[in-house]
This record gives structure tokens, C-alpha cells and sequence, in this order.
């Protein structure tokens, strides 16, 4: 709704400028009514702090090395979820190790980590129980 205020306010602004022969002395009225509508606008809008907490918390949370990035891929796999799985780096040889219930498993994670951008060569080291 509020926004629905701010879009009326600036439609009535243009067809004021655009409507109407402009003078000078109207230059006065204009500014007066951006004001306005820059304040209600102002109103409607979250304040700076709001919107810079989940900015920041996305910058913070993106992966920036290899390991990191394979991490986040095994976690949020559906199949691997849950699974307690230790990755190492060095440069673009990935390490993986672990213990996963089954050879899919197995496989799955292998798989993630060999088509992760940056990742040049998987180490595979998981276990699979008998």
C-alpha cells in the first residue's frame, strides 16, 4: 500500500512538470513537493542497517577457496546431508575423507567435489562399512 503511495506521488509529480507550462516560480512548488515525496518514500523503505545485515551476512558466507567450496556442495546435497565428511585442500587437489553408508554415497561425494569450480583433482579417501 505504502508503496502503491510513493508510485501515485511521483505520477502526480511528472504530470505536474510535464502537464502544465513550467515557470520559475513553480520551480519552488516542485522542490517543496519532492521533499514530500522523498520523505514518504523514506517512510516506506526499511532503514539502511536492515538492509546491510543479510548484504553483509551473503558476502561473509560465500566460499572463497576450494575446500570451502566443495564443503558447502557436500552439505547441501540431499544425499549427503548429515553425513560427516572432512575436506582439505591443497591448491586444486581436494581431499575427502570419511564414513558414508553406502558406495552411492561414496560416489555422490566424489562426483560433487570433481565438478566444483577450481577443483582440478578429487582424493577420494571415504570409507564404506561392509
Amino acid at each position: 500500500m505504502r508503496h502503491m503511495v510513493a508510485f501515485l506521488i511521483g505520477v502526480g509529480l511528472f504530470m505536474l512538470v510535464v502537464g502544465g507550462k513550467f515557470k520559475q516560480s513553480d520551480a519552488e512548488k516542485l522542490a517543496a513537493a519532492a521533499r514530500v515525496a522523498a520523505e514518504k518514500i523514506r517512510g516506506v523503505m526499511p532503514p539502511l542497517a536492515k538492509l546491510a545485515g543479510p548484504v553483509n551476512a551473503l558476502r561473509s558466507g560465500i566460499p572463497t577457496t576450494a575446500d570451502d567450496r566443495v564443503r558447502a556442495r557436500l552439505e547441501t546435497d540431499k544425499l549427503l546431508a548429515g553425513q560427516e565428511l572432512t575436506v582439505t585442500s591443497d591448491g586444486a587437489t581436494v581431499k575427502i575423507r570419511g564414513v558414508v553408508p553406502s558406495a552411492e554415497h561414496r560416489r555422490r561425494a566424489g562426483e560433487l567435489a570433481g565438478t566444483t569450480a577450481g577443483v582440478e583433482q578429487v582424493v577420494n579417501e571415504i570409507a564404506v562399512p561392509e
